[in-house]
């Protein structure tokens, strides 16, 4: 009995330090993590002129996604390979209401918002950095694009 409630006890433990150290998956590297606010911002979706400003690729995620912490590597390395600020992450969980605006449900999710559109297209390929710098790289060329409506 006392040997389950120690087993017990020390799942319970490094079951949440697993967790905790997950929910901050891209805390200390140079990729941005965004909310509503400051997506909105830099992005310009919600804004009058329906335009987005700049080329802007994101990576959806949720802390407690085991396919988000496997894919964060390549996606730190993508980020750092390129050196662009417009290539950013977004934590879901915290920020649901306007995830389902984007029809963002599953994780991760990778979309990239062309510049001078009101659109965006989906990453569906491995995602490995080699896969990423390609989508990125054509910037939804031959791609099926969605319509923003935020």
């Amino acid at each position: 009995m006392q040997i389950r409630l120690i087993f017990q006890i020390l799942c319970l433990v490094f079951c949440t330090a697993s967790l905790t150290s997950a929910r901050h998956t891209f805390q200390g590297t140079s990729v941005a993590e965004l909310n509503e606010q400051s997506f909105r911002q830099l992005t310009g979706i919600g804004s009058e002129d329906k335009k987005i400003k700049e080329d802007f690729i994101v990576f959806f995620y949720a802390y407690w996604c085991s396919y988000c912490r496997k894919d964060s590597p390549a996606w730190i390395d993508f980020k750092n390979q390129n050196n662009n600020e417009n290539i950013m992450v977004f934590h879901c969980p915290d920020n649901q209401a306007f995830c389902e605006q984007l029809y963002v449900y599953s994780y991760p999710t990778i979309l990239l918002f062309p510049k001078d559109t009101y659109q965006y297209c989906i990453f569906s390929g491995v995602r490995d950095q080699y896969e990423i710098q390609k989508f990125w790289s054509k910037k939804c060329e031959n791609e099926q694009l969605y319509e923003i409506k935020v």
